[in-house]
């Protein structure tokens, strides 16, 4: 199970693999052998699945923007009224897409700049398989933070589990969910070679295994960021309305931020306090500790027993 688009939802959702009427019909095979003298019927069973459980099915759609959705479902009154909005939102878009083509070109010329677009993948279920025997076992879940090198097309793929820790992308994940369909996979270092060999033209996809040792404490940094409020001009930072955001190894303190492709950057620095004269820090030298897991990393007993 996982909990896909968790934000929006507290319902957990059974594999895309599952269907209703295949767990229907092992629910019943089930009871027979346990010569149970009652069968729920079907709308019984489908009834208590939907209400009872808050169970459903993970059948992602593609990632759509919040707000041309939330634009599609306005009245025809409404739409006319927020249309410069909607205008303003696709000219941005067009200029962010221009941006990509612009750096993408760059980082193949000049070997000194590296455009990098990464994604986190949604959830692998771990066993992957469709044997029925375990459509009512927990899984383990999988997870794969892709990386890809707009310029030479090269995709790194970092692989882990929850054992290990509490765009361009698209199209290396669709390959990897094509090639993964019809496969029964039981490990994690079984994804990561079932990921390392999916794409069979080009540079295959650099698979990086992480452990506890991959996930950094960023505490230390985190105590010395004070201002998140005011930018430099003194102005409140408009979170929501953020387009673009750039730092600098030169200054890792101070993030330039734009609203607008065709304004100019605004600034804020980090580690400036609002009311009080703070001594400069350099981050360069603050060192991350391996982040502490407290007892460790691990899953709950009922999910070991299943797997």
């Amino acid at each position: 199970m996982s909990h896909y688009c968790r934000k929006d939802s507290e319902r957990l959702y059974l594999g895309a693999s599952l269907k209703l009427a295949t767990m229907y019909r092992l629910y019943c095979e089930t009871r027979h052998k346990e010569q149970a003298v009652t069968i729920a019927s079907s709308t019984v069973y489908c009834e208590l699945f939907r209400t009872e459980f808050n169970l459903g099915f993970h059948n992602p759609s593609k990632d759509r923007c919040d707000f041309c959705v939330s634009f599609e479902n306005l009245s025809l009154d409404e739409k006319n009224k927020q249309k410069h909005l909607y205008d303003d939102h696709h000219r941005n878009k067009a200029r962010v897409q221009e941006k990509k083509i612009k750096d993408k070109e760059e980082s193949r010329t000049n070997k000194k700049k590296l455009s990098v677009c990464f994604d986190l993948q949604e959830v692998f279920m771990t066993p992957h398989s469709n044997a029925s025997v375990l459509y009512y076992k927990r899984k383990l879940n999988t997870f794969n933070l892709s990386l890809y090198d707009l310029g030479s097309g090269q995709a790194v793929c970092n692989v882990w589990h929850e054992g290990h820790s509490k765009n361009e992308n698209d199209s290396v994940h669709a390959t990897i969910e094509r090639v993964s369909k019809h496969l029964d996979i039981y490990t994690t270092p079984h994804w990561a070679g079932v990921i390392s060999a999916a794409k069979r033209t080009k540079s295959h996809y650099i698979v990086k295994e992480l452990d506890e040792h991959c996930f950094f404490d960023f505490k230390q940094v985190a105590g010395h960021l004070k201002n998140f409020d005011l930018d430099v001009d003194r102005q409140k930072v408009q979170w929501l309305n953020i387009k673009s955001m750039k730092i600098t190894k030169e200054s890792p303190n101070i993030v330039h931020i734009l609203y607008d492709y065709d304004a100019r950057y605004h600034q804020l620095n980090l580690a400036q306090r609002i009311r009080k004269v703070q001594h400069s820090v350099d981050f360069h030298e603050i060192k991350l500790d391996v982040l502490n897991f407290g007892k460790g990393p691990g899953i709950d007993k009922d999910k070991y027993d299943d797997l």
